[in-house]
């Protein structure tokens, strides 16, 4: 099985958007809404989708707001699936974006993680014309955990996202668990 989980604060503007794109994902068994105690919407809209597909559509949420990592972790420890990829609320997935994941992890048994594409939308012309944009930009989709997807096991063996303070305040927590990652699994991109 792969769930997809979606970490929430404060989303109400971007949720629906982020929601419909995964529920056209063939492959998704569960989608995990972790609402991280938003002040806007975002629950309300949460409680919606769960009423409106309570097969696929699960909520949580947090008592009191704790951040990006531990929101994702919560999902994680949620899900029975093998394979859990992350989506943050204010991205979409394209069509069939967990396809190629999910038939690698069936066929590489060493894998613990893939990384997705990132394609920039909506990003101001001004940052596509830096000289160093597609190498910058390359460098942005090898350190978010927006486009991750994991052997289950192997993220909760790797202790989650780290949740430490200095990584709520300055963030960076994306990259810090990046690198422990190379460092004790094969890592994989399906960024072509």
């Amino acid at each position: 099985k792969l769930d997809v989980i979606v970490p929430c604060y404060n989303a109400a503007a971007t949720l629906s958007r982020a929601v419909q794109s995964c529920l056209k994902q063939p492959e998704m068994s569960t989608l995990w809404l972790i609402d991280d105690a938003s002040n806007d919407d975002t629950w309300v809209q949460i409680v919606a989708w769960q009423k409106k597909f309570p097969q696929r559509i699960r909520a949580q949420r947090l008592p009191e707001n704790s951040g990006v990592a531990q929101a994702r972790n919560w999902g994680a420890l949620q899900s029975a699936a093998d394979v859990v990829a992350f989506l943050d609320a204010d991205d979409e997935y394209q069509d069939g974006a967990l396809a190629a994941a999910y038939w690698c992890f069936q066929h590489i048994d060493d894998l613990g993680l893939i990384r997705l594409r990132l394609q920039a939308v909506g990003l101001p012309e001004r940052y596509r014309q830096q000289p160093n944009f597609a190498r910058e930009w390359q460098r942005l989709a090898m350190t978010v955990g927006g486009n991750t997807v994991f052997r289950r096991v192997f993220l909760l063996s790797c202790g989650g996202f780290p949740q430490d303070a200095l990584f709520r305040q300055l963030g960076g927590e994306d990259g810090a668990l990046g690198l422990a990652t190379v460092r004790s699994s094969v890592v994989g991109t399906l960024f072509d």
